[in-house]
């Protein structure tokens, strides 16, 4: 006869085994972002060394802004058909897949400076970081709560955290790669390390999607359009995933981030040292940020609501006015730190949304694939 404490022995045992391959996740994303953001300004340095733009922040930004949209539409081609194959063969060895790429393309970077592979790294790998470090993380997370959306919105609030442990050292070490080596170049061997580092993480990293859960692949996959179907679906589920994977993200982008490049240089008038502390401070601000403690006090829709109104008056608003007027830095770090309380806006709604899904019938890969198409 079993031990009647054998039930909350193996619900213990499980919830240790759940925070072991969290953090294996939350692990993999703060390497992610380090191995991401550390060329963040260098890229354009290097853009800037080309003859074909004159030294001009603003045509290298309008370069940088195509090499975003041809980015964009690559990532949109191959995000959901290896999200969905990710429901079929797990998620690890789709976790592995953007740090092996990013070390070979940083590599060539930083050993051949040119357009093409500026361009190539652009394109190629920072669409598979994102698969990597977001699509397939993410689902990795919804593989361990989805079941109970306050415990995924909890463990998605975390996320900053370590995004904050990327975008704090990331720059900070790019720079001094900069410095180092004499040339912008140098900053793409400092993210090939961290790659290297990352893809020893996810090596180690414990499958987190059981057999049971796991869904065929199917030919009519391959179709990067399917994630239409959201629109088809019942209003709450359709609802949520508009709200939790399309129009929180308008503030937040990596286009934006390249436009970031030409405001803050030619606009603001900050230099390269004041652009990277910049980066560094966003680094400490989500490194701090007290959003997962914000959802435990006031709930998920209260919090919510206060998150979109940060969001949009402090990130909007703020963020594209003082700077311009006063033209200072401590302007962009202050109309920063003011929006940061609504970066955790979509948390709740994509928790609420991934249990609809689910009972909807989607994989876990699936709509998180999905939900990055939306906002691709």
């Amino acid at each position: 006869m079993p031990s009647i404490n054998s039930k909350p022995q193996n619900d213990a045992e499980k919830k240790k085994l759940n925070a072991k391959k969290l953090q294996q996740i939350y692990n993999h994303i703060a390497l992610n972002t380090t191995a991401l953001i550390a060329p963040f300004t260098q890229r354009a340095d290097i853009m800037m060394l080309f003859k074909a733009y004159n030294g001009d922040i603003s045509q290298v930004s309008a370069a940088m802004a195509q090499l975003a949209s041809i980015s964009a539409i690559f990532e949109f081609m191959v995000n959901s058909p290896l999200a969905k194959l990710s429901d079929q063969f797990g998620r690890k060895a789709f976790l592995m897949l953007g740090p092996a790429v990013n070390i070979v393309l940083k590599t060539l970077v930083f050993l051949y400076p040119t357009y093409f592979f500026v361009a190539l790294d652009r394109i190629v790998s920072n669409s598979f970081s994102t698969i990597s470090g977001t699509t397939v993380a993410i689902a990795s997370m919804s593989d361990l709560f989805s079941d109970t959306p306050m415990d995924f919105a909890k463990a998605l609030s975390g996320l900053s955290n370590y995004y904050g442990v990327g975008l704090l050292f990331g720059p900070i070490l790019g720079l001094q790669a900069q410095r180092w080596g004499g040339h912008p170049r140098y900053a793409f061997l400092v993210s090939a390390f961290f790659a290297a580092l990352q893809l020893v993480n996810a090596s180690g990293i414990l499958e987190t999607l059981s057999l049971k859960d796991r869904k065929p692949f199917k030919m009519s996959d391959i179709n990067p359009f399917s994630f239409l179907k959201i629109f088809k679906e019942e209003r709450k589920l359709f609802t949520a995933s508009i709200v939790g994977g399309a129009l929180q993200q308008i503030c937040e982008g990596k286009n934006l981030a390249d436009v970031h490049q030409s405001f803050s240089r030619r606009d603001v008038g900050m230099n390269e040292s004041e652009r990277s502390t910049f980066v560094a401070f966003i680094g400490i601000i989500l490194f701090v940020n007290p959003q997962k403690y914000f959802l435990r006090w006031f709930g998920g829709p209260k919090y919510t609501t206060l998150a979109i109104f940060a969001n949009h008056i402090g990130g909007v608003l703020m963020y594209s006015t003082l700077p311009l007027v006063i033209r200072q830095a401590w302007t962009m770090m202050f109309t920063c730190a003011v929006s940061s309380i609504g970066w955790g806006a979509s948390d709740y709604p994509r928790a609420i949304a991934t249990k609809l899904a689910i009972q909807a019938g989607w994989g876990r890969g699936e709509y998180s694939g999905a939900l990055a198409q939306l906002r691709a």
